[in-house]
């Protein structure tokens, strides 16, 4: 990168001589040239990835996007891209090889391109080292196990590398004069076109490209030795491509929301959360630093293995130092100043987002790294480039080893996965006299079955994670992913009959039990596990037991005996509760001795009003226990403002007199409506 002063200065120079400034794409290599650049850096991909080419693993949220009909719920996320890929390209696109193979060759289109607007004319044994670095560090992976979303983030790449490629150019002709800048028109509209066809393949890609702009701007400020003026231009160009193609982004999105009559998805506006930050900006600080130190860190959290990835930003700061050290403090100052725009702008969103983002989005972290092994490459020290040969060496090993544990981790679950879902459906089978494989059968999963193995599961992610465990376990994710492996027969059952068949779920038997697979109102229930998923939790379920049934009831018209609580206060007690909890707020609720112990499947429906959303946990003691335990407890997360929680419990011996409630986590005002607790199942 800094053999010699840059080609892009003498282009600029070149141009202001010239009445017509061509175009750069006017002076991009011969095509035979590029084309050995692909064939090579595709090699390189197919050695990096071959065991994902080479299988079909699949992910969670495949099983939705194979049985989808209308691709128009990616334009009300906002990607219009996707939407046209997926309706005009790949209408089926949980597919294997193929999303892999086009990402694969977006990978080497859009390295070619970021290595020329860095300023190198063609690529040397340097950038193929370099490679693993850009295509291979695991951020992707959490991208590349979702088959739906390869051939868009292809787009979106090769789309802000395009960007990035004009920006060099531009950025040249701006620190030099900036008034003829504005004589490019067709490169300003096609570099804010590419922005905008970025962002509407994965939003994502703007940061990208903020980011590989403050590299552009970082390396043209270490090879242009005659710039003295710091690179304010080349920052507002970077700075005014990115308004100018989110504008555009948004006016096609626009269109796209016009023409086929959709609503912006819920979705999108969950991802933003102002009043954190707002209430509370030093928490959101520090959660959005640890996310910075975890991912450049090199965190297990992260990478499920703690990897020295530090390492190489040590490295860039010492490399950035020796680069500028001739040309003054001011120089270096400037450098580390960029660097910074260029480590932080994949971070931007998450003060907006309570300080963190899934992990997939983070799509400009392996540029980020790619530009570190860059810049310590580029030392002119031969020692030190050696050095840096083998730190860029250690980071492409650790890169591809966590690859390996996502993949093992991946391929594990869904062996596991096939292997149950094979089990259950000979179990609904035999729940059914003279069951029919032409005949559909209607099923309800309750509970999560996780699966646990020796390999790293990451937050955000769905690597290693089951099908029968996302979600808390989710009926519709379930029943498409059985439908997907040929059990086409079994259907979802409509929403509203959830809160008949609930009561029976809670009492069932958890799988593999005898029991745990049965046939009540023409619905075969499924029990995977203890609590309830997110599906389950909060539906408006009737209390059911009635008379001599009822164990307590705070809104009973007889008296009560007394409650009594623990790090909560009772602030007002009518008909019902107004309490001002502390951490670890616990209510103790008597219940009525003989027939408590005389029951063993009992209803507790809380109706409580909150502040903030929490976690609701209810613990009790079978016959014969004196203490309460997390083993004998139940729990589900409650929303912010009014619910009404049913929670089902089971003893087969009997129950002792009295539950423990936590109705909130925190610190908080809530207030109880009414608390009911009734047995299911006598004795």
């Amino acid at each position: 990168m800094n053999s010699r002063l840059s080609r892009l200065t003498h282009d600029a120079l070149s141009h202001l001589k010239s009445p017509c400034l061509p175009s750069p794409f006017a002076e991009f290599p011969r095509s035979e040239r590029v084309l050995a650049e692909v064939a090579k850096l595709l090699l390189i991909f197919a050695a990096l990835y071959l065991s994902e080419l080479s299988a079909f693993p699949l992910s969670i949220d495949e099983e939705i996007a194979a049985f989808r009909n209308d691709a128009a719920v990616w334009v009300a996320q906002g990607r219009w891209v996707t939407y046209l890929i997926e309706t005009f390209l790949l209408p089926q696109p949980t597919v294997p090889y193929l999303p892999l193979g086009i990402f694969g060759v977006a990978s080497a289109i859009s390295y070619i391109l970021l290595v020329r607007a860095h300023g190198d004319e063609e690529l040397t044994l340097k950038h193929y080292a370099l490679f693993p670095l850009f295509s291979a560090f695991p951020m992707w992976f959490f991208i590349i196990e979702f088959y739906t979303n390869l051939p868009t983030v292809a787009v979106g790449l090769v789309s802000s590398c395009i960007s990035i490629y004009l920006f060099g150019h531009l950025s040249a002709v701006a620190e030099h004069d900036q008034l003829r800048l504005f004589e490019k028109k067709f490169q300003l509209i096609v570099a804010s076109l590419g922005v905008a066809v970025a962002i509407g393949s994965y939003q994502s890609f703007i940061f990208f490209f903020l980011s590989a702009g403050a590299g552009v701007a970082l390396v043209n400020w270490i090879s242009h030795k005659q710039l003295h003026r710091l690179p304010w231009r080349s920052l507002m160009l970077l700075a005014l491509l990115s308004a100018a193609g989110a504008v555009l982004y948004q006016l096609i999105w626009k269109i796209f929301l016009a023409a086929l009559g959709v609503q912006v998805d819920a979705y999108l506006q969950s991802l933003l959360n102002y009043g954190l930050l707002l209430n509370d900006p030093a928490l959101v600080l520090k959660l959005t630093f640890s996310e910075i130190l975890k991912i450049y860190g090199g965190s297990k959290q992260v990478y499920g293995q703690n990897s020295p990835f530090y390492l190489l930003g040590f490295g860039c700061v010492i490399a950035i130092a020796l680069h500028l050290r001739h040309r003054g403090l001011l120089a270096v100052v400037c450098g580390f100043g960029l660097i910074g725009i260029v480590v932080l702008a994949p971070f931007i969103l998450h003060p907006l987002s309570r300080g963190f983002v899934a992990y997939r989005s983070l799509v400009a972290i392996p540029y980020v790294i790619w530009l570190c092994g860059a810049l310590i490459l580029g030392l002119r020290n031969r020692p030190l480039r050696v050095a840096g040969l083998a730190l860029v060496a250690l980071t492409a090993f650790e890169s591809l080893y966590t690859l390996s544990l996502f993949q093992a981790a991946n391929y594990l679950v869904r062996d596991h996965d096939r292997l149950l879902a094979q089990q259950i459906y000979s179990r609904i089978a035999a729940a059914h006299p003279n069951f029919d494989v032409n005949r559909p059968y209607s099923v309800e999963f309750y509970g999560a079955k996780s699966f646990q193995a020796p390999y790293p599961r990451v937050a955000s992610s769905t690597v290693g994670h089951s099908f029968f465990e996302w979600d808390l376990g989710n009926p519709q994710r379930i029943v498409l992913f059985m439908n997907m492996l040929g059990y086409a027969n079994l259907t979802q059952i409509p929403g509203d009959r959830r809160p008949e068949l609930i009561a029976e779920l809670n009492i069932m038997p958890v799988w593999p039990n005898e029991g745990s697979v049965k046939v009540v109102q023409g619905v075969t229930l499924v029990r995977l596990g203890k609590e309830p998923g997110i599906v389950h939790q909060n539906l408006s379920v009737p209390f059911l037991p009635s008379g001599e049934n009822v164990l307590f009831r705070l809104r009973s018209p007889h008296a009560n005996p007394p409650i009594a609580t623990e790090n909560a206060e009772i602030i007002s007690a009518n008909s019902s509760l107004r309490v001002a909890t502390a951490t670890d707020a616990q209510i103790l609720i008597p219940l009525n001795e003989v027939r408590a112990q005389s029951c063993s499947a009992i209803q507790v429906t809380i109706s409580e009003e909150t502040e903030k959303a929490s976690m609701l946990q209810v613990f009790y003691r079978q016959a014969g226990e004196g203490t309460f335990s997390e083993a004998n407890s139940s729990k589900v997360q409650i929303p912010q403002g009014k619910t009404q929680t049913s929670i089902f419990l089971e003893a087969p011996g009997g129950f002792e007199p009295i539950l423990r409630i936590d109705p909130v986590t925190d610190q908080q005002i809530i207030g109880i409506h009414d608390i009911a607790v009734g047995c299911l199942r006598p004795l």
